[in-house]
This record gives structure tokens, sequence and C-alpha cells, in this order.
């Protein structure tokens, strides 16, 4: 996401004559700082101009420019070169009647990144600054680096901004903006005060009051939206994720461990056995990056097939970033159930004619099913051995006109499949049967 920073520029230039003297005050130009971060270790960085108002001074003679950061930064291991896409900076452009007429310096203090640019000496070959509405004209683009590839401060959170450029203040001491003009000028002036082809500072002393603004917009970052990890049956275990928004992401990286019994926090979890990772062929379409994109993408990864039921299994879900480095999203713990029947409930109960039956399978299962009365008789068979998918389901029970009132069991056996760790779950529910 690009970074703006506002340098506004108000012009007020007295000029006198023995019987008059007028004073004009104009805003003039917009001076802004783009910067994006491109990659963890690089920002681009781009200066472009618009002028606010239209007055006889409409084109670019000189600047210097010097930028810092809003965050704690080694300037000794600050690099700049300029950015590979010059053709829209007209005297960069060898079809632009400007092309080569300024010479730009840079240089790096230790606190500052300075930008000079020295324009031609007639106005012909200057740069039109256009009227605020139109293209703003780019002045400079460049890279700003680390010389030793560590990533520049960004924000870890939805909230923070990262690092980003700033005007080195105060600006009237440290920037400075000159136009070109010609002749005539306005007959409100003292003719001859300015010499034909004339560099008119916009930035001094006694000329201007520059405001200065930050721009507030947020850099890319990596937002998780959710991590899951639930329970599908036969003992495997389904990853789902999403984000919001991705920077810098190559792709994606999940580790397993084991919740010790006495613990209940995924941090003291030690993720020790590698699940799934991006770089893995099988692997690759559903869990490579987006690189650096908003909005974000929702993922799968299935299935990671555990050992032992009755045991809580943590997820870590990692990232890899451009500088190869691995950092950690979130964590998700899932308990793997010990018996697969876990509900059974009739309604309504007392019943007369029709009963309604709810269960919960916690794994996909082989179920029977019968009604029974209380010396162990079967009344009716629902089930036999049938398969019931993992999930919650339900079944009416008519029941026979002769049944007579009392008591019965509901009797459900559920045998998981592939799984000889489980050998059968039992549920048993009451019914009473009334006319």
């Amino acid at each position: 996401m690009i970074k703006k920073i506002y340098l506004i520029i108000l012009l007020t230039m007295a000029f006198g004559t023995s019987n008059l003297i007028s004073q004009v005050n104009d805003s003039i130009a917009k001076v802004e700082i783009y910067s994006e971060l491109v990659s963890p270790d690089t920002l681009m960085l781009q200066f472009s101009a618009v002028r606010l108002t239209d007055s006889f001074l409409t084109n670019w003679a000189n600047s210097t420019f010097m930028v810092g950061f809003d965050d704690n930064i080694d300037f000794n291991n600050i690099g700049v070169v300029e950015h590979p896409n010059q053709l829209d900076i007209p005297y960069k452009n060898p079809a632009n009647q400007s092309f080569g007429a300024y010479n730009t310096q840079i240089d790096i203090a230790n606190d500052r990144i300075a930008f000079g640019y020295l324009g031609p000496y007639t106005n012909d070959s200057t740069v039109f600054i256009p009227l605020l509405g139109d293209t703003a004209v780019v002045l400079g683009r460049y890279f700003v680096f680390t010389k030793d590839g560590a990533p520049f401060p960004r924000g870890s959170t939805e909230e923070a901004d990262g690092v980003r450029f700033e005007w080195k203040s105060p600006v009237e001491y440290y920037q400075d903006f000159a136009f070109k003009t010609e002749l005539p000028i306005d007959s409100l002036t003292v003719a001859g005060w300015f010499l034909e082809d004339d560099n008119v500072p916009a930035v001094g002393d006694n000329y201007n009051t520059v405001v200065f603004k930050n721009d507030t917009s947020s850099r890319p970052r990596m937002i998780l939206e959710y991590f899951r990890a639930r329970y599908a049956s036969n003992l495997k275990v389904v990853c789902e994720w999403k984000t919001r928004s991705e920077a810098f992401n190559k792709g994606f990286i999940i580790k397993r461990g084991l919740m010790p019994f006495d613990e209940t926090d995924p941090n003291a979890v030690t993720y020790d056995t590698d699940v799934a990772d991006y770089r893995e062929p099988q692997n690759a379409l559903e869990m490579t990056g987006l690189g650096t994109r908003s909005p974000g993408k929702s993922y799968r990864y299935r299935f990671d097939t555990v050992s032992f039921r009755n045991y809580v299994y943590c997820y870590e879900l990692l990232y890899q970033d451009d500088s190869d480095n691995i950092l950690s999203l979130a964590k998700s713990c899932v308990n793997i159930p010990n018996a697969v029947l876990t509900y059974l409930q009739a309604n309504p109960n007392p019943a007369t004619k029709v009963a309604q039956v709810e269960y919960t399978v916690e794994d996909d299962v082989y179920l029977t099913c019968g009604i029974y009365d209380l010396i162990g008789r079967k009344i009716l068979s629902i089930y036999e051995d049938e398969f019931r998918a993992i999930g919650t389901h339900t079944f009416s029970v008519n029941l026979p006109e002769n049944l007579a009132i009392g008591m019965y069991d509901i009797i459900m056996v559920a045998i998981p499949i592939n799984d000889t760790s489980v050998e059968k779950s039992t549920g048993v529910f009451k019914l009473q049967v009334i006319k």
C-alpha cells in the first residue's frame, strides 16, 4: 500500500515601488512523498509535485529534499539506487524536451538522506508543473534498502503502520523548491525585479510558510483472520485458515505438538512434528502464499493423521517471508474423541406414537440401533451395521400400535471405521411410552 506525505508550499512575495507596495499571497505547489514497502528490506521512494494555484510560476528549477524515517534506523546501513522505471520522469525520458536537463545528487548523512536537483539555466528545458487535478509530475523515484538485508520495521498487528519516510524538519531549513519564471511580470510588480529565466525560491525566509502533513495510510501486513484445527474423522485432522491481507508471504508451514496432560496453554506445547510445508510439491497448490496482496485468501490442509484418541493435538501455523524468515501466525488445538458416540436424545419423551431421535457420532462409524424392553427383548430394529458419517443425525421412530405403555431402552452401538484403538461405543437412552 502506498504512503503519502505532503509538503504544502505557501509563497508570499513582496514587490514595491516608491509609491506603491503590492503583496501577493499565493499557495503555489504541493510536493509529495510516496513510499511503498516492496520487500522486507526495500522501500520504494518517489517525489512528485503539482501546483495548487495558477500563477506565473509554472516550471521547476531546483530542489533539495531531505528525508528521514519515523523509526530508529541506522543510516550507515542504508543504500539508495534509482528505480528501474524512470520513463515517466520527464528529464529521464529521451522523448521529453527536458531529457538530461537536470543534475541529481544523493548524499546519506547520519540522520537523513539528501536528494539534490539542479535544473537547467534556460526556461525552455525545465519541467512544467501541472495544476491540481492533472497528473502530478514525478521528480524522482528510488529504491532505498538496507545494506545487510535486514528487514525494515513493519507492524505485526492490524493497528501498526511500519516504517515510513518523513520530511526532515524544520522544513523551511532542510527543504527547498524553486521555480523558473520569465518576463513579463504582473504590472503591479516592479519591472526588472526578476531577471529573465531567473529562479524564484518557493521555500525560504520571508517568502513562505511550509505546512508539513504526514500521511496516515497503512503498510501492507500479514493479517490472519482465523486459524483452526478440527477433527474430521478416522483419526484425521483438517487445518483451515483465512488471511485478510498478506505481505511478502511465500507460503505456509504447519507443525504439530502434543498437549501435556497438566497443560491447557497452546504456547506450552513443543511443536516438533512437521505436518505440511508449501515447498513440498503435494502442498504447493493449497499452501503457497499470495506474496503481498489484499484481500487475502481462504486455505485448507487435509489431512493430518494422528495416532491416539483421548489426546489433545495442537497445530502451529507459520509462514515464510521474502527474506526467508519463518514467522509464527497462530496456534489451534483439537481433542481427539475417546468415544465415538457422544450424544443420544429422544423427543418427545414420553411419546405416544412417534419419537424423534437425535444422536452425535464423533467419527465415521458402522451403527446398529434398536428398541428393547426392560428385560432385553428387541422390540424394533432401526439400523444394522449401517454407515454413518461423523456429525449429528436424526431419525423418526413410529411406535407399534400394540406397544404396551412403560419404559423402553433405545440402544446404539457404534463401531469406528479403520480404528482398532476403540472396539465399540455404546449409548443407552430411556424412552417412556404412553397412550
